[in-house]
């Protein structure tokens, strides 16, 4: 046999190449603390799964996952591994104390006391373990002995950021509102990189009215985290809030140059100028990430959102069918985003053939996605076709049997079908998951009202405004119930009544301006309707459009052009701005021009939505307003065949009957629209029938 030599530098390849299981579980550890430390919560997480791969006893890393799962704000992760970190280590007292907190956070008071007790049985000097023990004083409200252990703690050299917090916690609780601020100044000079204290301190200046000295303690969580764009929010926040919009729109304008590409901060952005009512502000910042990204899904997701909620539908469509173009695989995540999003702005704006073919789109590559098959089951709900309305839901509950709004849906769904029993045991299910929210006392209370029991109804929502008394929607649910039962004083109360609470919301003005115009009196739902329509709610756009009408009937046209023209310059894209525009011109028009714009205006949307009966009512009245009765009879037929004995259709085609010299369907139809309420052209059409 011959002797095989290796050269030295070959076999010490090959001995660094075999290292044990040991030497890589401390490797992969070592690793995680080097990026826990740079705050790398991603990094270190992966690393430290992979040291307890190689040993799942691995205590160490356990306990070190934990906190990394802490500061992620994942604390049911974190309580695993704490978990079990004291499974393999019960001497471990840190992991315990740690476990003690989330207890406590929990409100579970016995077993934090147990796991203090246990910590300071096993070491009485235990810093954390102490300081558990304060918080359990300060949720027990124990404000003098808790005050007297963290002022101990403190003077035996405990300068941790809570021993701090919790002290001036109990200070303030003792009513000694200098010295909780005297305990967070002490913790800040101490700690000066504690985010936790500068957070404090800046809250209770804030509710203090001390703005510049909450706006210092903000900077200084800027400084230490500076890549957090959310202190920068929160400081324009509160320069907002006490009338510094000047100084909270340049902070925002330098966080979005800052973050030109970050889409997360872009649309954090948006949701601030959102949530104080300026659209517009938010659409700017939006755009222009979409100019510095133009081929974000995520960004024009948050636009066609926004477009959505401000009454323009069809912008928000361009956006989305923009989104189809940047990829072509079906599958991708964002398509299907996408064509959801098509599918429910569509049945947003009443265009059920177009919604039913995207989300076909979307159940050809996904056939068990839950948002196309919700959506898909209210679109047969609007279509009243109750057993696939059930097919749809079901399929919804099957794959999340702990969602109630699946249940609710499909109680709708069995009782368009007309099986109440069914409905109600939906209604029993999705309450026994929510046991007492609007949304389920609302369905029960409408099941009532669909069984003609409306006092049942009623009372259901009035016992739950017992318990929640300033839930403002449920006090509009429950006006809405009243004027459906025709009890018209209680629903004007109820509204009025939340009106006085909510002056910003445009909900209550609108119930108002609806109900009296129900009870005709004009003047009054006109006043809260323009309350909606200018400020302190500009860009309304239904609201916009329900006041023009009242102003129309109320003898107001010229009004109601303005609106009109208003609402066509700022909304060319909306049928339903341009049909009622179309509708108005050719009832109310002054000239020829205003005629043909009207036939104008009609004829492209029909072209548009050639199946719509309202648009074809418009364009079929706009042919017999410019003496064109053969056509005109021809498209109005058509609408009559999609809403027989609508009162409005009834009377156009009636008119266009008796122009041609059909006088029995001219007498039925004039009959039956007369038949029903106030509407315009019933004068007109009185004396057509008078002369048949």
């Amino acid at each position: 046999m011959k002797t095989i030599l290796i050269p030295l530098v070959l076999l010490l390849v090959i001995l660094a190449g075999c290292s044990g299981p040991e030497e890589k579980k401390l490797s992969f550890y070592n690793k995680a603390k080097g990026f826990l430390d740079k705050g790398d919560l991603v990094k270190a997480g992966l690393e430290l799964k992979n040291a307890i791969q190689i040993d799942p006893r691995y205590a160490d890393a356990h306990y070190l996952l934990g906190q990394v799962e802490l500061r992620k704000g994942q604390f049911p992760q974190a309580f695993r591994s704490f978990t079990k970190t004291v499974e393999l280590a019960p001497g471990n007292l840190d992991a315990q104390v740690e476990l003690g907190k989330l207890f406590l956070m929990q409100g579970e008071k016995e077993k934090a006391q147990q796991t203090a007790d246990l910590v300071l049985k096993a070491d009485p000097r235990h810093t954390e373990g102490l300081l558990l023990r304060g918080g359990l004083l300060m949720g027990r409200e124990e404000w003098s002995q808790g005050a007297r252990l963290l002022e101990g703690l403190i003077a035996g050299g405990v300068h941790k950021p809570d021993s701090y917090l919790m002290l001036s916690m109990a200070r303030d609780g003792l009513q000694d509102a200098r010295g909780a601020e005297a305990a967070l100044l002490d913790g800040a000079l101490q700690n000066p990189a504690s985010l936790g204290i500068q957070k404090t301190l800046a809250d209770l200046y804030a509710s203090g009215g001390k703005v510049d000295d909450a706006a210092a303690r903000i900077r200084r969580m800027m400084e230490l985290e500076p890549a957090n764009y959310g202190y920068g929010i929160t400081l324009a926040g509160l320069y907002w809030d006490n009338g510094r919009q000047d100084q909270a729109r340049a902070l925002l304008g330098k966080l979005a140059l800052a973050h030109p590409k970050d889409e997360e901060c872009l649309i954090s952005l948006a949701g601030f100028y959102l949530s104080r009512r300026q659209p517009v502000e938010a659409e700017k910042v939006l755009k222009g990430g979409l100019r510095a990204s133009p081929k974000s899904f995520r960004l024009r997701f948050a636009l066609s959102e926004l477009y959505q909620g401000t009454g323009r539908g069809a912008q928000a469509v361009v956006l989305l069918k923009e989104c189809l173009e940047l990829d072509s695989n079906p599958k991708k995540p964002e398509l299907v985003q996408a064509r959801n999003g098509l599918a429910r702005s569509h049945f947003l704006r009443g265009e059920l053939p177009q919604a039913e073919a995207y989300l076909a789109e979307v159940l050809k590559v996904s056939a068990g996605n839950i948002e196309a098959n919700y959506l898909k089951g209210r679109i047969h709900l609007q279509k009243r076709e109750g057993l696939a309305a059930i097919s749809a839901f079901r399929s919804v509950i099957n794959d999340r049997p702990k969602d109630a709004e699946g249940y609710l849906f499909l109680a709708d769904a069995h009782l368009i079908n007309r099986e109440p029993n069914l409905a109600l045991e939906n209604l029993q299910q999705a309450e026994r998951l929510e046991p007492d929210t609007l949304r389920v006392n609302r369905a029960f209370a409408r099941l009532f009202f669909a069984q003609k029991k409306s006092g049942q109804g009623v009372e259901r929502m009035e016992r739950f405004l017992t318990r929640h008394a300033g839930d403002l929607e449920a006090r509009i649910e429950l006006g809405d119930l009243y004027r459906l039962a025709g009890d018209f004083g209680k629903a004007e109360a109820a509204y009025r009544a939340v009106k006085s609470r909510a002056p910003q919301s445009a909900i209550p003005y609108l119930r108002l301006g609806e109900l009296f115009a129900q009870r005709a009196n004009l003047a009054g739902a006109i006043a809260e309707l323009e309350a909606v329509v200018l400020k302190p709610f500009p860009g309304n756009l239904q609201s916009a459009l329900i006041l023009a009408n009242l102003q129309i009937r109320a003898g107001q046209p010229a009004k109601a052009r303005k609106i009109y023209q208003g609402l066509i310059g700022k909304h060319p894209k909306e049928w339903q701005v341009a049909n009622d525009y179309a509708f108005f011109l050719a009832d109310h028009g002054n000239s020829t021009n205003d005629l043909e714009l009207a036939w104008s205006l009609a004829k492209e949307l029909a072209g548009q939505r050639p199946e719509d009966p309202f648009i074809l009512d418009t364009l079929g009245w706009t042919e017999y307003r410019r003496g064109n009765y053969p056509r005109s009879l021809e498209i109005l037929e058509k609408a009559n065949a999609k809403l027989a004995g609508h009162q409005t259709v009834s009377y156009h085609l009636g008119m266009a009957c008796f122009q041609s010299g059909k006088k029995e369907q001219a007498r039925t139809l004039l009959s039956k629209a007369l038949a029903g309420g106030d509407f315009a052209g019933r004068k007109q059409a009185g004396e057509a029938l008078t002369r048949l």
